[in-house]
Protein backbone atom coordinates (compact mmCIF):
# COMPACT_ATOMS: atom_id res chain seq x y z
CA UNK A 1 0.00 0.00 0.00
CA UNK A 2 1.51 3.72 -0.84
CA UNK A 3 0.71 6.81 -0.09
CA UNK A 4 2.59 10.20 -0.17
CA UNK A 5 2.22 13.46 0.02
CA UNK A 6 3.19 16.37 -2.70
CA UNK A 7 4.37 19.64 -1.92
CA UNK A 8 4.17 21.42 -5.24
CA UNK A 9 2.68 21.07 -8.40
CA UNK A 10 3.46 21.85 -12.03
CA UNK A 11 1.50 22.32 -14.82
CA UNK A 12 2.75 22.60 -18.58
CA UNK A 13 1.24 23.21 -21.84
CA UNK A 14 3.41 21.09 -24.74
CA UNK A 15 2.30 23.36 -27.71
CA UNK A 16 2.82 26.90 -26.18
CA UNK A 17 5.37 28.68 -23.66
CA UNK A 18 2.00 28.23 -20.98
CA UNK A 19 3.59 27.00 -17.30
CA UNK A 20 2.01 27.21 -14.04
CA UNK A 21 3.63 26.27 -10.54
CA UNK A 22 1.73 25.90 -7.94
CA UNK A 23 3.26 25.77 -4.35
CA UNK A 24 3.83 27.73 -1.12
CA UNK A 25 6.82 28.13 1.05
CA UNK A 26 6.45 26.79 4.48
CA UNK A 27 3.67 24.67 3.99
CA UNK A 28 4.15 21.46 5.28
CA UNK A 29 2.04 19.51 2.47
CA UNK A 30 -0.51 20.81 -0.22
CA UNK A 31 -2.03 17.34 -0.27
CA UNK A 32 -1.86 13.72 -0.75
CA UNK A 33 -2.13 10.95 -3.25
CA UNK A 34 -3.64 7.95 -1.44
CA UNK A 35 -3.95 4.30 -3.44
CA UNK A 36 -7.43 3.07 -3.44
CA UNK A 37 -6.40 -0.12 -1.13
CA UNK A 38 -5.32 2.67 1.73
CA UNK A 39 -8.33 4.72 1.53
CA UNK A 40 -10.70 1.71 1.73
CA UNK A 41 -8.54 0.09 4.53
CA UNK A 42 -9.13 3.20 6.68
CA UNK A 43 -12.24 3.30 5.61
CA UNK A 44 -13.22 -0.96 7.07
CA UNK A 45 -11.63 0.10 10.46
CA UNK A 46 -13.66 2.96 11.14
CA UNK A 47 -16.67 0.88 10.01
CA UNK A 48 -15.59 -1.79 12.69
CA UNK A 49 -14.97 0.33 15.66
CA UNK A 50 -18.76 1.95 14.92
CA UNK A 51 -19.94 -2.23 14.64
CA UNK A 52 -22.10 -1.03 17.42
CA UNK A 53 -24.20 1.35 15.14
CA UNK A 54 -23.36 0.38 11.56
CA UNK A 55 -23.89 -3.02 9.94
CA UNK A 56 -21.88 -3.96 6.87
CA UNK A 57 -22.99 -6.95 4.40
CA UNK A 58 -20.18 -7.69 2.49
CA UNK A 59 -20.84 -9.37 -0.91
CA UNK A 60 -24.16 -8.32 -1.11
CA UNK A 61 -25.99 -6.95 -4.12
CA UNK A 62 -28.94 -5.10 -4.61
CA UNK A 63 -31.18 -7.03 -7.67
CA UNK A 64 -34.39 -4.77 -7.26
CA UNK A 65 -36.28 -1.96 -5.33
CA UNK A 66 -40.01 -1.63 -4.40
CA UNK A 67 -40.70 2.13 -4.05
CA UNK A 68 -43.73 3.39 -1.54
CA UNK A 69 -46.42 4.52 -2.65
CA UNK A 70 -45.96 8.66 -3.97
CA UNK A 71 -48.43 9.78 -1.49
CA UNK A 72 -48.73 7.93 2.09
CA UNK A 73 -51.81 6.08 2.63
CA UNK A 74 -52.70 4.15 5.65
CA UNK A 75 -52.19 0.98 3.74
CA UNK A 76 -48.90 2.22 2.62
CA UNK A 77 -45.44 1.69 3.61
CA UNK A 78 -43.21 4.95 3.51
CA UNK A 79 -39.94 2.81 3.20
CA UNK A 80 -38.04 1.99 0.25
CA UNK A 81 -37.75 -2.12 -0.23
CA UNK A 82 -34.46 -3.62 -0.97
CA UNK A 83 -34.16 -6.74 -2.56
CA UNK A 84 -30.87 -8.44 -2.42
CA UNK A 85 -29.59 -11.41 -4.51
CA UNK A 86 -29.06 -13.74 -1.91
CA UNK A 87 -33.22 -13.42 -0.91
CA UNK A 88 -33.29 -10.96 2.06
CA UNK A 89 -34.37 -7.59 1.91
CA UNK A 90 -34.08 -4.43 3.93
CA UNK A 91 -36.23 -1.24 4.59
CA UNK A 92 -34.85 2.46 4.36
CA UNK A 93 -36.75 5.66 4.54
CA UNK A 94 -33.41 7.13 2.62
CA UNK A 95 -31.50 5.20 -0.13
CA UNK A 96 -28.89 6.98 -1.46
CA UNK A 97 -27.63 5.91 -5.29
CA UNK A 98 -24.00 5.56 -4.83
CA UNK A 99 -23.42 3.07 -6.79
CA UNK A 100 -21.33 4.79 -9.42
CA UNK A 101 -21.77 6.04 -13.12
CA UNK A 102 -24.33 3.48 -14.19
CA UNK A 103 -26.35 3.18 -10.98
CA UNK A 104 -28.83 0.86 -10.88
CA UNK A 105 -30.56 3.30 -8.02
CA UNK A 106 -30.97 6.05 -10.47
CA UNK A 107 -32.46 4.18 -13.14
CA UNK A 108 -35.27 2.21 -11.48
CA UNK A 109 -36.08 5.71 -9.77
CA UNK A 110 -36.43 6.61 -13.00
CA UNK A 111 -34.42 9.60 -12.42
CA UNK A 112 -32.97 10.97 -15.97
CA UNK A 113 -29.56 12.08 -16.80
CA UNK A 114 -27.64 13.76 -19.41
CA UNK A 115 -24.30 12.59 -20.48
CA UNK A 116 -21.85 12.83 -23.47
CA UNK A 117 -18.67 11.72 -25.10
CA UNK A 118 -15.60 13.88 -24.89
CA UNK A 119 -13.75 11.17 -27.12
CA UNK A 120 -11.47 10.41 -24.56
CA UNK A 121 -10.23 7.72 -22.15
CA UNK A 122 -7.74 7.50 -19.72
CA UNK A 123 -4.89 4.87 -19.30
CA UNK A 124 -3.61 4.54 -15.74
CA UNK A 125 -0.86 2.63 -14.61
CA UNK A 126 1.49 2.38 -10.98
CA UNK A 127 5.04 2.95 -13.02
CA UNK A 128 8.64 2.88 -10.52
CA UNK A 129 10.93 5.59 -11.19
CA UNK A 130 14.35 4.67 -12.27
CA UNK A 131 16.01 5.89 -9.33
CA UNK A 132 14.67 7.09 -6.00
CA UNK A 133 13.75 10.77 -5.47
CA UNK A 134 12.15 12.96 -2.94
CA UNK A 135 9.23 12.44 -5.70
CA UNK A 136 7.50 15.33 -4.09
CA UNK A 137 5.51 17.07 -7.15
CA UNK A 138 2.59 16.47 -9.18
CA UNK A 139 3.26 16.71 -12.61
CA UNK A 140 0.73 17.68 -15.25
CA UNK A 141 1.36 18.12 -19.43
CA UNK A 142 -1.28 19.01 -21.79
CA UNK A 143 -0.31 17.06 -25.36
CA UNK A 144 -2.15 17.95 -28.67
CA UNK A 145 -4.18 14.30 -27.78
CA UNK A 146 -4.70 14.85 -24.13
CA UNK A 147 -3.37 15.60 -20.67
CA UNK A 148 -1.01 12.96 -19.46
CA UNK A 149 -0.08 13.13 -15.51
CA UNK A 150 2.00 11.63 -13.05
CA UNK A 151 1.36 11.84 -8.95
CA UNK A 152 3.77 10.70 -6.67
CA UNK A 153 2.97 7.05 -4.79
CA UNK A 154 6.33 7.33 -3.07
CA UNK A 155 9.85 7.80 -3.15
CA UNK A 156 10.47 5.37 -6.22
CA UNK A 157 6.63 4.99 -7.78
CA UNK A 158 4.03 6.98 -9.51
CA UNK A 159 0.43 6.39 -10.58
CA UNK A 160 0.37 7.48 -14.07
CA UNK A 161 -2.69 8.99 -15.46
CA UNK A 162 -2.74 9.66 -19.55
CA UNK A 163 -5.74 11.04 -21.06
CA UNK A 164 -5.94 10.56 -25.03
CA UNK A 165 -8.14 9.29 -27.96
CA UNK A 166 -9.59 5.57 -27.81
CA UNK A 167 -7.64 4.50 -30.85
CA UNK A 168 -4.38 6.18 -29.04
CA UNK A 169 -5.62 4.39 -25.76
CA UNK A 170 -5.26 1.31 -27.51
CA UNK A 171 -1.92 1.96 -29.44
CA UNK A 172 -0.85 2.29 -25.98
CA UNK A 173 -2.19 -1.02 -24.18
CA UNK A 174 -0.86 -3.15 -27.19
CA UNK A 175 2.77 -2.15 -26.01
CA UNK A 176 5.24 -4.16 -24.76
CA UNK A 177 6.93 -2.56 -21.50
CA UNK A 178 10.03 -1.05 -22.54
CA UNK A 179 7.35 0.47 -25.71
CA UNK A 180 5.40 2.08 -23.48
CA UNK A 181 7.86 3.26 -21.11
CA UNK A 182 9.21 5.16 -23.70
CA UNK A 183 6.34 6.57 -24.74
CA UNK A 184 5.45 8.21 -21.66
CA UNK A 185 9.36 9.80 -20.79
CA UNK A 186 8.73 11.20 -24.62
CA UNK A 187 5.42 12.59 -23.61
CA UNK A 188 7.10 14.50 -20.72
CA UNK A 189 9.92 15.86 -23.04
CA UNK A 190 8.92 15.99 -26.59
CA UNK A 191 8.25 19.55 -28.36
CA UNK A 192 5.24 19.89 -30.55
CA UNK A 193 4.99 23.42 -32.55
CA UNK A 194 5.19 26.07 -31.40
CA UNK A 195 8.54 25.37 -29.61
CA UNK A 196 8.01 27.12 -26.37
CA UNK A 197 11.03 28.33 -24.36
CA UNK A 198 10.20 26.26 -21.18
CA UNK A 199 11.77 23.30 -23.00
CA UNK A 200 14.87 23.46 -20.04
CA UNK A 201 12.00 23.18 -17.51
CA UNK A 202 10.69 19.94 -18.83
CA UNK A 203 14.08 18.28 -19.26
CA UNK A 204 14.49 19.26 -15.40
CA UNK A 205 11.14 17.06 -15.00
CA UNK A 206 12.35 14.35 -17.00
CA UNK A 207 15.03 13.73 -14.26
CA UNK A 208 11.81 13.02 -11.62
CA UNK A 209 9.90 11.30 -14.22
CA UNK A 210 12.45 8.51 -16.03
CA UNK A 211 11.31 5.38 -16.07
CA UNK A 212 13.52 1.84 -16.82
CA UNK A 213 11.65 -1.11 -17.16
CA UNK A 214 14.13 -4.20 -15.43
Amino acid sequence: MRLKPFKRMQVWDACSDALITFDKEGMEDMGYIIENDVITAALTCQLDALSDRVKVLYRSRAVGYTWPAPYSSAEGSPFVKIHLADGQSLHTRLLIGADGQNSTVRTAAGINNIQWSYNHVAVVATLQLSESTENNVAWQRFLPTGPIALLPLSDTWSSLVWSTSPDHASELLRMDDESFVDAVNSAFVSQFPPCDNHVAQAKLASFFLSFTVE
